[in-house]
């Protein structure tokens, strides 16, 4: 008979009683104690770190924590079932009691670093981080060692997989990809286009590239044709064939009608794998299986293009321009825009730190040209290079824009991305268009009002079946109405 622990002794008196009775920790457990970078237990079965990352990051950039909120609190809604209560822990019986704690745990973690004489991290087979989520997530953010007991018998799986089952919407779980992609650098995305996506099609493609790595998300697209265009524009521009934008990029369009098929959507594999030669020799099995040479499947050739998809693809506003807009309408803009990044590379400024504003984003989505290229950046405000910042001018972007310019440079609610350069959000600029409130801002707040409908038609549709799952399955009260409003608050009255 196995003798149980004594929950006073070391290691186990760094655990919770909960993690050792529910896991069946005996004395003859086999264990073995390590310090390793926190960040090695960054992983797709634990996807919901990212949502702790995503929080950490804007209140460690100072940048309005609204929508880092959301997504945090709506992981530990689909996490506990809608209770906010965590088994073992009765201290965290609500979502304002996990929000304190969490914010007096990043506080203690940044000032003191991971005490190994507090607690051990505890790690199953393959680096799964088994509990512990909060403190791991703090100790990766500021890349710090931790201390971890490792159980190779044990293993967890809160992947994209998992929370889609408890209806976390797919909004949120695209942001934590998002975030994912960008710290992983063996990450792919495999684009199935809509010719190839049919469900046996699907199944083989997805069976192939699962054995040789792990997948992280999968989601489908609906791009349509024309967003479908744009997404080869961004993807393939860089190669001679898809032509300029001088020509509109017409090479691109014998590629889209090889890979178009209407009614169906563009299925995108997000996966890892630690050897691109295998991912290159999966790639030609799929394309040989499917008989359609290169029409049948894009996979991305190193990770700095996997983000960028990821870019294009998981944030809403990207998606937006891919599917509403039409970049290569005005020339100009696109002339301004290579002028633009040429000087920002020849004095060696880097791109994430500055986003384009105003006129120039009606122009991009090929509303309207615009005369002049204007943008903000961390340094500073003018139309071809950048000032030195002040507080004074700080005051006036949050007066006009209605946020900081750290919020519009790093929260992807208030930009989209085109040619790898930052956009303010329609939203955005509306919004600025009306507090200025001159006479020429009238039409443009007209045109940009009549673009966005078609995302909130396309919202409203997309969230109508999971909310209702939702309430029903949290047993909510008068489910269908509060369907009905909460749909009306989170499209038609932002």
């Amino acid at each position: 008979m196995k003798s149980e622990v004594n929950y006073e002794l070391y290691p186990y008196k760094l655990l919770t009683k909960y993690f050792l009775k529910n896991n069946y920790i005996t004395a003859e457990t086999m264990y073995s104690v390590e310090e390793v970078p926190a960040r090695i237990l960054i992983n797709a079965n634990r996807i919901d770190i990212m949502a702790k990352w995503i929080y950490i990051d804007a209140l460690e950039r100072g940048i309005n924590t609204d929508w880092a909120k959301e997504v945090y609190i709506k992981h530990i809604e689909a996490f506990s079932e809608g209770s906010f209560i965590e088994p073992g822990t009765e201290e965290k019986n609500s979502i304002d009691a996990y929000l304190q704690i969490f914010r007096e745990l990043i506080k203690d973690i940044k000032k003191r670093g991971f005490d190994e004489n507090i607690s051990l991290i505890p790690v199953g087979a393959g680096d799964i981080l088994l509990d512990g989520s909060h403190r791991t997530s703090i100790a990766a953010y500021y890349n710090y060692n931790i201390k971890i007991i490792r159980f190779e018998g044990l293993t967890r799986d809160y992947g994209t997989d998992f929370f889609k089952r408890r209806l976390l919407y797919e909004t949120y779980l695209d942001e934590l990809v998002f975030q994912y992609t960008f710290l992983k650098e063996n990450i792919y995305a495999a684009c199935v286009w809509p010719v190839a996506n049919e469900a046996l099609k699907k199944d083989i493609a997805v069976k192939e590239i699962e054995s040789i790595g792990k997948i992280v998300y999968k989601r489908e697209f609906d791009l349509g044709y024309k967003g479908l265009r744009n997404f080869m524009v961004q993807i393939y521009g860089h190669q001679t064939w898809t032509g300029t934008i001088y020509d509109k990029h017409s090479g691109v369009m014998s590629k889209v009608d090889a890979c178009y098929k209407k009614k169906k959507k563009v299925f995108v594999i997000f996966f890892e794998c630690d050897n691109f030669e295998i991912v290159l020799q999966v790639k030609r099995k799929i394309r040989d299986l499917f008989g359609m040479e290169n029409h049948s499947i894009h996979i991305s050739d190193n990770y700095l293009e996997t983000r960028y998809i990821s870019q294009l693809l998981l944030n809403p506003n990207s998606f937006h321009h891919l599917c509403f807009g039409n970049p290569d309408k005005h020339v100009c803009i696109n002339e301004k825009l290579e002028e633009f990044k040429s000087n920002l590379y020849r004095h060696c400024f880097n791109l994430q730190d500055f986003v384009i504003v105003s006129d120039s984003v009606l122009a991009i989505y090929g509303l309207r040209d615009a005369e002049n290229l204007e943008f903000l950046s961390s340094t500073g405000y003018c139309r071809m290079n950048p000032v030195q910042k002040n507080t004074a001018y700080q005051k006036h972007v949050m007066d006009l824009y209605g946020c900081t310019i750290e919020d519009m440079l790093y929260n992807s609610r208030n930009y989209f991305i085109y040619n790898g350069i930052k956009f303010a959000s329609l939203k955005r600029i509306r919004y600025m268009k009306k507090n200025r409130g001159l006479k020429a801002d009238r039409l443009d707040i007209g045109i940009i009002f009549f673009t966005l409908l078609s995302e909130i038609r396309f919202n409203f549709i997309q969230k109508y079946h999971l909310i209702r799952c939702r309430y029903f399955c949290y047993k909510r009260k008068y489910a269908w109405p509060f369907c009905i409003f909460k749909l009306l608050c989170e499209n038609i009255m932002k």
